[in-house]
């Protein structure tokens, strides 16, 4: 099932809208463009003409997609074309296939053209034929519906191409239509093989009306060749993107501890979500409870809820033992003025793993403008730690400090004001004192009430990123020198297929400085529609890098998420997890894949079965 066209014909439609009894050029009559039970030229009177000549004239539709995907924007163009023509119209509506009923969305692409409403149908169409020698291309956009359950799509298009005597005889009048279908696919699994500095990536269609929870499993075929992952969750509410998080994918852990926050009005909430691969069930201890997850399944609730039960007005850590290697991830959820569900990222601790030494630095906070950071730090040990937090600005001076300490076991969250009138920016570095363990360390970004992400900290010489960009889709970039000498840092531009692009930038860092961009302004010659890696290297010494995507959505509001970068000196276990994935009901989950490996990703449900999702392309 694809795009065909469904014929042509001439003679047939009431195009220009008549004031009197000579032609006018104004703007279309509803439904004059061979829509079912639409009007024509003939009872309209507004063209009498001979059939046109096919050969020397047409209306066409480009950009009209092979098969439609749910909420996605396309920018089409309607082309009138005949030689002798010297003004051009036009008339086009998207219909479903069943039923006269409005498919998607219409809105003018250029001054010229406006939408109109009749009888529950949009109608994009001229204002006032313009002028023009041979053709004339009109600029409309449409948004698709939001599930592809929805069924097949009919376009039909009119096209006046007139000769401008002010009369209603001479003119062609031509008629098309074209009939998409939606892209529907599903899987349990998917092979992938990402070259070195490559990527791949897929998305779920969100098309069932309720969520659909579950996991994801990424098993390479050597253990030497496990790429680094990201999913990004996306939350829709009445058609509108509110939220995204990016979660990087993770090893499995048998102990871990993570940031706890349940405001008393349960505005905050901290959900988790533990999936248990393993062929037998493991039991989860935590605090006074225990919860047990049958073999292959998975749970995902928020900590308010049973068997977690914790109160509201609760602040501090979750910590659990498994007896069974387990994957985690923790999400906290607010919910905003307009009733908006924004989701965060919040770093695991592995209680396994050595605990932090050294100064910890996150690569990027704001302050102000209104934005604001929030510094959240988690005693991974049995003792008490305590340090110093220092903001420090894009030169590298120290700009505000504050004392921390935090009790064994425990956690300590603390923020900037957000006052400033003009944004404040800069690294954070966080100073354990003398013979103290570092916290593990993450900050979380908002941005009036409307946006959220977390981040963690990390060093490195040598990162990759995924990065992509498209309208109204930026990738920024945040990157601090870790160390107390001057650095260099170089960043070269990898296409999805691991080929070089050629474009490279060079940014001189001062000692403790930092930068942060958006990656056209790394890149001047970066393509409109880009996605691959960005491979960030430092001349000596170490830097700290995060990346941020920033979105705006249809209303006009500045959405942002992270997009972690993987260390290149890292390792990983035999196999990597996304212990959470969510489709439908508003929600849609894109797994990204960078760096380099073979082997598969494969979906489960929460009981452990099989999980078949609807992929977009």
């Amino acid at each position: 099932m694809g795009i065909a066209r469904q014929g042509v014909c001439g003679l047939l439609v009431l195009f220009f809208t008549v004031h009197t009894a000579d032609a006018s050029s104004t703007s279309p009559f509803p439904g004059a463009n061979g829509i079912p039970n639409g009007m024509t030229c003939d009872t309209g009177g507004c063209h009498i003409s001979s059939a046109p000549d096919l050969n020397r004239g047409s209306v066409t539709i480009e950009g009209l997609p092979q098969q439609w995907l749910p909420n996605t924007v396309y920018n089409l163009v309607v082309v009138v074309q005949r030689p002798a023509a010297t003004r051009f119209g036009f008339q086009l509506s998207a219909i479903f296939s069943t039923g006269q009923r409005q498919a998607g969305a219409l809105t003018p692409g250029e001054t010229v053209v406006s939408v109109v409403t009749y009888i529950g149908v949009q109608y994009a169409q001229h204002n006032d034929a313009p002028f023009g020698a041979l053709q004339r291309r009109f600029l409309v956009t449409w948004r698709s519906p939001s599930t592809a359950t929805s069924g097949d799509i009919d376009f039909h298009v009119a096209g006046n191409a007139a000769n401008g005597n002010g009369e209603r005889t001479g003119d062609a009048i031509y008629l098309q239509s074209y009939h998409v279908a939606p892209f529907v696919a599903t899987l349990s699994s998917r092979s992938f093989s990402v070259p070195a500095f490559g990527s791949t990536s897929l998305k779920t269609a969100g098309e069932p009306a309720a969520p659909q929870a579950g996991y994801a499993r990424i098993t390479p075929d050597t253990a030497a060749g496990v790429p680094s992952g990201v999913a990004v969750f996306g939350f829709r509410s009445n058609n509108v993107l509110v939220s995204e998080a990016g979660v990087p994918a993770s090893t499995a852990m048998k102990s871990g501890r993570f940031y706890v926050e349940v405001s008393a009005d349960g505005g905050i909430n901290t959900g988790v979500a533990i999936a248990n691969p393993n062929s037998q069930a493991a039991t989860i201890l935590f605090g006074s409870g225990s919860l047990s997850i049958p073999a292959g399944g998975q749970v995902a609730k928020f900590l308010t809820e049973s068997p977690f039960n914790v109160a509201r007005g609760f602040q501090g850590s979750f910590s659990f033992t498994s007896d069974l290697p387990v994957a985690v991830i923790a999400l906290r959820g607010f919910t905003n003025e307009r009733s908006d569900f924004l989701m965060t990222t919040l770093p695991v601790a592995d209680l396994a793993a050595a605990a932090p030494s050294g100064t910890q630095v996150l690569p990027h906070y704001a302050d102000g403008g209104g934005w604001t950071t929030q510094i959240v730090l988690i005693n991974s040990t049995d003792s008490d730690i305590a340090g110093v937090v220092q903001f420090v600005g894009t030169e590298g001076l120290v700009a505000n400090s504050s004392s921390y300490s935090v009790s064994a076991r425990g956690a300590q969250k603390m923020s900037t004001s957000g006052r400033p009138e003009a944004v404040v920016s800069g690294s954070v570095r966080i100073v354990p004192s003398d013979g103290t363990a570092a916290p593990v360390t993450s900050a979380i970004f908002a941005y009036r009430s409307v946006s959220a992400a977390g981040v963690a900290a990390v060093r490195g010489s040598s990162f990759r990123m995924f990065a992509d960009s498209a309208a109204g889709l930026q990738t920024g970039i945040a990157v601090a020198n870790a160390g107390t000498s001057a650095v260099t840092v170089t960043m070269d531009l990898y296409r999805s297929d691991g080929s070089a692009s050629g474009l490279t930038a060079t940014i001189s860092l001062p000692p403790l400085g930092q930068t942060a961009k958006f990656l056209g302004e790394f890149f001047p010659a970066l393509p409109a529609t880009f996605q691959g890696v960005v491979r960030i290297r430092a001349s000596s010494g170490e830097i700290s890098v995060v990346g941020l995507r920033g979105r705006t959505n249809e209303r006009s509001d500045f959405l942002i998420t992270t997009t972690p970068a993987a260390v290149e000196t890292g390792t990983a276990g035999p196999e990597l997890f996304f212990p959470h994935l969510v489709d439908g009901g508003g929600y849609t989950t894109q797994f990204i894949l960078f760096g380099s490996g073979t082997g598969s990703i494969r979906f489960f449900r929460q009981d452990g079965a099989a999980f078949s999702l609807t992929i977009a392309p």
